[in-house]
């Protein structure tokens, strides 16, 4: 393959293909020097700044231009911009690869242009009197370092963009979904779960659990699980999740009082979980790896034979795919289980099961969170807890229900906690998520931390013995 080298051209060539580029305005650039172009075969690749655009705000700017040399002129075949949406992208990315051009060795030769990232890439972005100079530091980094770099070969990206309009309506994408977004769900078309042989189980290490390790100093809670469930490795694959916990609970409470943006409570729930897993993977010892969300697909047989997974997050595609709402640490659990094909995810908190009220709350106790400043629901939920705990109603165990009965009841069970936030035994959303998107996972088990000696008995059996919870869809 000939080597691709953008360079700066004479003034008489780069009129004619500014010309080319810029044909229906009637100024013509300020300045030639702005203009990078490299030679391969019948094909001519552009850089350009265009400071004038014609009086046009949207042609002003940056462009990356394929263009075919003709008899006399020069047809462009595709271009983008710092406005190009993803549609555009990809098709610019189709005329590369249609050309023989590798994108890889295109993002090459346009980062060894000399002053890539300085003056060529700077210009008057508005008409307004002052210094104001857009930068477009990434671009087309933005655009294609992930796509073109990361991918394997051309064909691989050829086969994503080929099937551009599948994916689109299948993870609910837009035009307006930037480029990573795409080929993150490509990947997962193209990235294939790995088959596992062995039966998954999932454990969750809750949010409750991790409050334990600040209660109890002279014991390291989560440590004292490894010896369980290391010794079931050559049976069974296991995965370890992490709920938020301790770093978690700041960032529910500045969103109550200052309702963050949506997205970016969702990325803080993420870096969150993110760091909470690195942390557990500590802590369960030697055999414990750490898997990040995008390289789901290097989950397989030989990894979990020898080793306790830990993930944080489900990859974005997933998420989009079974379209939950990720902020909330038991769903993305449970999401994991069905990815990989879990009949039974385990939950360890600090109560021995789903009771009708967390143990831990008490009538003094309810009596200081009622003065305080919380929800109409959580007041609500707490004034009947008091009630109970008035007539010394006990507090029920169920060792065996469904996920429909934890719900809608009856009998109501409660899920405010110490803190006054809800969703403390299971959450919600997981809940709705285990009834309508899970084919198959078929039970969770919620068990107490502190006894992890239940652990073996609940893979093995998972039947309605004391100690344990068993949720089921029916």
């Amino acid at each position: 393959m000939n080597e691709i080298k953008f360079e700066s051209l004479g003034e008489k060539e780069s009129k004619q293909i500014y010309e080319s580029l810029f044909w229906m305005y009637k100024k013509t650039p300020r300045d030639f020097g702005d203009l990078r172009c490299a030679f391969f075969n019948d094909y001519i690749l552009t850089v350009s700044v265009n400071h004038d655009g014609g009086g046009s705000k949207t042609s002003k700017g940056l462009h990356f231009n394929i263009l075919q040399r003709k008899s006399y002129s020069y047809e462009v075949l595709s271009d983008i911009s710092h406005l190009t949406q993803t549609r555009g992208i990809s098709l610019f990315l189709r005329t590369l690869l249609n050309a023989g051009i590798n994108p890889k060795e295109y993002i090459s030769a346009l980062e060894n242009i000399p002053d890539y990232t300085g003056e060529l890439i700077k210009f008057k972005f508005l008409e307004r009197d002052d210094d104001d100079v857009f930068t477009i530091l990434q671009a087309p980094h933005a655009y294609f370092r992930r796509v073109c770099l990361d991918l394997e070969s051309p064909n691989e990206i050829r086969d994503i963009l080929n099937r551009e309009e599948k994916l689109r309506r299948k993870y609910r994408l837009s035009s307006m979904d930037g480029l990573e977004s795409f080929i993150d769900v490509g990947l997962k078309e193209t990235k294939t779960l790995p088959e596992i042989t062995r039966p998954v189980v999932v454990i969750k290490i809750g949010g409750s659990s991790l409050d334990a390790e600040f209660d109890d100093w002279e014991n390291k809670v989560v440590s004292m699980i490894v010896p369980c469930i290391e010794k079931l490795l050559n049976k069974y694959c296991l995965i370890c999740v992490p709920g938020g916990g301790p770093a978690w609970d700041p960032r529910k409470r500045w969103n109550v009082k200052y309702n963050m943006p949506t997205q970016l409570f969702r990325e803080l729930s993420k870096e969150t979980l993110k760091c909470n897993a690195i942390e557990l993977s500590e802590a369960l010892g030697e055999k414990a790896v750490f898997i990040s969300p995008e390289n789901f697909d290097k989950v397989d047989d030989e990894l979990l034979y020898k080793n306790i997974v830990v993930m944080s997050t489900c990859p974005e595609q997933i998420i989009k795919e079974f379209s939950f709402e990720p902020e909330y640490s038991d769903t993305q659990t449970l999401a994991i289980a069905e990815m990989y094909g879990a009949k039974l995810c385990i939950f360890l908190k600090r109560t021995s099961g789903i009771k009708r009220w967390d143990p831990r709350l008490s009538l003094q106790g309810i009596k200081r969170l009622l003065g305080q400043n919380i929800s109409e629901n959580a007041r609500k939920q707490l004034r009947s807890i008091h009630e109970l705990l008035i007539q010394n109603v006990p507090n029920e165990q169920f060792h065996y229900i469904n996920a429909t009965t934890m719900i809608n009841g009856p009998p109501e069970i409660y899920t405010i906690g110490e803190d006054a936030q809800g969703n403390h035994l299971i959450e919600l959303p997981a809940l709705r998520f285990f009834l309508e998107k899970t084919k198959k996972l078929e039970k969770i088990v919620v068990s107490h931390i502190k006894k992890p000696e239940l652990i073996e008995d609940i893979i093995k059996n998972t039947n309605q013995k004391a100690g344990y919870s068993v949720i089921v869809k029916k």
